[in-house]
């Protein structure tokens, strides 16, 4: 998710406005938005995002 200003890109190239997402991740928005952020400078490829989501069910 990139962030330009009020607005946000998601993956898939589609542009909402943060009260679009607001509305339906109320408090969640901030901690999303600091994941997508820590996600990208680690600059995970598709199939690496895969594992580590697959590692996170398994240890939970």
């Amino acid at each position: 998710m990139e962030n330009e200003n009020d607005l946000l890109i998601l993956c898939n190239n589609v542009v909402l406005h943060r009260n679009q997402f607001k509305f339906t991740l109320g408090e969640w928005l901030p901690m999303i938005e600091e994941l997508s952020i820590q996600l990208r400078t680690m600059n995970l490829d598709i199939n690496a995002f895969v594992c580590l989501c697959a590692l996170t069910h398994v240890i939970v």
